[in-house]
Parts: C-alpha cells; structure tokens; sequence
C-alpha cells in the first residue's frame, strides 16, 4: 500500500534519520525475525535496498518492509510480503511513524519456525522486532543549509569566525591566501539573520558569498532553534 506525497524533504527546515544500516534479531516460537533500519532518500533507493536484502536471505519466507519518505507529508509505503493482511507491513509502519524518522526504511526478513503466530501474534512480533531496533539506532538530524563564504580583511577575522562557531555552525574550509576568508554551513532559516550580524560585526567590511543549499548533518540542539 502507498500513501502518496513528495520523495524529497521540501518543507521542514530539519528532520531526524537512521545514521546508518542497524540490525536486530527477534526469536519467536522459533521464528526468526531480522530487522533493518536503513537511511533511505529516494523510493528508488528503499526498493533497491530491499532488492539487496531479498537477494542475501533467499531462503527466508518473507521480506516485509514499511518505509517514510519525505517531509511534512511523506510518502509511505507498506508491504506484507505474503503474511496475512495488517499484520506485518502495517505495524512495522505505526513503529516508523511513531519514532518521528524521516527518510528511512525498515525491513523485517522472517525464517519461519514451523509454529504459526496467528494475526495478533504476528502483529505483536513484527512491532517488536521494528520498536527493538529502533532503540539500538544511531540517528542524526539533517537540515537545509547554505554554504556561506565571509571573506574579511585579518584583524576582523578571529571576530566573524568566533561567532559563527559560538552559533555550532559547522566550518568546512577556511583560507589564509590573501584576505582571510572561511565558508560555514548556516541552516536556511537562519541565514538571513546570520549575515545581518556578520556585517554588522564587520562594520560592513566582509563579503559574503551563497552557495548552493544543501541538506547537511547537524547537532540536534542546533536543528531545535531553527
């Protein structure tokens, strides 16, 4: 099942995900249930995943899978994969949905063990195997940010930078050759403000340059006052 929207983060300045891939394993009445929690950015992108897991457990009985995509209104999808209805790709998506994650895919691989669950043990073993893993994974919070470069004469310098980092905004290169200049990743919503106070800290000597936005990975309390 689909719930249609965007596949890309258009409207939240910032948004939680999985760092990176997390595994658990679930035993239940000898059935085997292995989850994956994967960043994802694209439908593409979950379905090629899925495509990598069903091709290392060919052998399991089934690959049921949620994913959220997007952003104030996601795409979502759900997949049962053979188990009976509303009992495995539903609740491995309330689990997503609950955690608040955007942008990533869980996938539960199942080894049948010769002893049926019933619905409501199915139910009740996919949203445990999903809510286990979901306590184990890293996350990080991503944001959209524009690369700002403040180019300033030397003496001015140590003030801009001072600031920019008092803010938590990350530096991604600085360059001594000439005027100093130095380029930070500043959350969009922030950037307006951001260059008000460079120049005004500047008396209106340093210039500033835009690059192009990007979604970039930033400290959480950052991404809260934004």
């Amino acid at each position: 099942y689909t719930f249609p929207t965007s596949d890309i983060i258009e409207h939240m300045d910032s948004y939680s995900t999985v760092k990176e891939m997390t595994e658990s394993t679930l035993e239940v009445k000898k059935s085997v249930f292995i989850t994956r929690l994967c960043p994802c950015a694209s439908e593409e992108e979950a379905q090629e995943i899925l495509g990598t897991f069903r091709k290392e457990h060919f052998r399991a009985t089934h690959h049921c899978y949620a994913y959220v995509i997007g952003s104030d209104v996601p795409t979502m999808k759900f997949s049962d994969d053979g188990e009976p209805s509303g009992t495995a790709g539903r609740p491995i998506l309330s689990c997503l949905e609950y955690s608040g994650l955007r942008n990533v895919q869980a996938v539960v691989i199942r080894y049948f063990g010769g002893i049926k669950l019933g619905a409501s043990g199915l139910t009740r073993a996919y949203s445990t195997a999903v809510s286990e893993c979901l306590k184990n994974a890293a996350t990080v919070t991503m944001a959209r940010c524009i690369p700002l470069t403040v180019s300033v004469d030397y003496g001015i310098y140590p003030k801009l930078e001072s600031y920019v980092l008092s803010k938590g905004y990350p530096l991604v290169s600085r360059d001594f050759s000439g005027d100093v200049s130095f380029t930070a990743m500043i959350p969009a919503a922030d950037i307006s403000r951001t260059e008000t106070d460079l120049t005004e800290l500047s008396a209106g000597k340093c210039r500033l340059s835009e690059g192009e936005e990007t979604l970039t990975e930033l400290p959480e309390e950052i991404c809260s006052n934004i």
